[in-house]
C-alpha cells in the first residue's frame, strides 16, 4: 500500500454531492422568486456554505428552505457515493489502511455514510459539528488533531480531496496530498498526486 492512513474529504470526493447541493440552493431561491448564476454559485459552494451565502445574500427564509432541501437525502439529484468508492474503501481497509474524515459538512455526513454502509470503515472523524477540533481548510488544525489523537505518522498519510484547500490542509500538517481532479479542470497543485477517477485512485493506492 502507498499509505496506511487516508484522510478523506466528503463532498466531491467520497460522495458525488454537489449536484444535490446546487439543486437544493437553486430550488430554495426559486421558491422566493430569485435566480442565480449556477456556475458561480457552485464555485462558492465548493469553498463552503458560508462563502455561498455571502455570494447569494439570502434571506433567513431562503437559508432555512435551502437547509431543508439540502438535508433531505431524497431530494433529487440525490448525493451518492462515487461508483467504486465503497469497494475501494473496503479493499484498502482489508489491506490494513485506516480511514479518517475531515469535512466542512456537519454530522449529516455521518448519516450519508451510515446509509451507504461505509461509516464503520472510518477510525476517526472531524466535521463542522466537532467544534473543539474543527477548522476551515486549508488550516491544518483538524488534521493535526487527527494525527495526534490516532497516532498517525504524517509520512504514512495522505489527505484526499477535490479542491486545493483540501490537499493544502494536509500539506500544512506534513502529510501528503492526493487531488481528485474529476473533470480535468483544476489548476496547479501542491499535492504529490493527482487522479481523475476512482479507478486511477485505486491503482495509485495499491502501489
Amino acid at each position: 500500500m502507498l499509505y496506511h492512513n487516508l484522510i478523506w474529504d466528503f463532498d466531491g470526493t467520497l460522495f458525488d454531492s454537489y449536484p444535490h447541493i446546487l439543486a437544493a440552493y437553486i430550488r430554495a431561491l426559486a421558491d422566493f422568486g430569485r435566480t442565480v448564476d449556477a456556475d458561480a454559485l457552485l464555485a462558492h459552494l465548493k469553498i463552503n456554505f458560508g462563502a455561498a451565502h455571502q455570494y447569494v445574500q439570502p434571506t433567513e427564509e431562503i437559508r432555512e428552505r435551502f437547509n431543508a432541501y439540502e438535508h433531505d437525502i431524497q431530494f433529487a439529484p440525490k448525493a451518492e457515493l462515487y461508483p467504486g468508492m465503497k469497494e475501494l474503501l473496503c479493499d484498502t481497509h482489508a489491506a490494513g489502511v485506516r480511514h479518517f474524515l475531515f469535512t466542512h459538512r456537519g454530522n449529516l455526513a455521518l448519516t450519508y455514510m451510515e446509509g451507504a454502509g461505509i461509516l464503520d470503515l472510518f477510525t476517526g472523524i472531524v466535521t463542522a459539528d466537532t467544534k473543539e477540533h474543527f477548522a476551515y481548510k486549508p488550516d491544518p488544525k483538524s488534521i493535526l488533531y487527527l494525527l495526534e489523537a490516532y497516532q498517525i505518522p504524517a509520512d504514512d498519510c495522505a489527505m484526499i480531496g477535490d479542491r486545493e484547500v483540501d490537499v493544502l490542509s494536509g500539506i500544512r500538517a506534513c502529510t501528503d496530498g492526493i487531488l481528485f481532479d474529476e473533470f480535468h479542470n483544476l489548476g496547479e497543485t501542491v499535492a504529490q498526486y493527482r487522479v481523475h477517477s476512482i479507478a486511477a485512485m485505486r491503482e495509485l493506492l495499491f502501489l
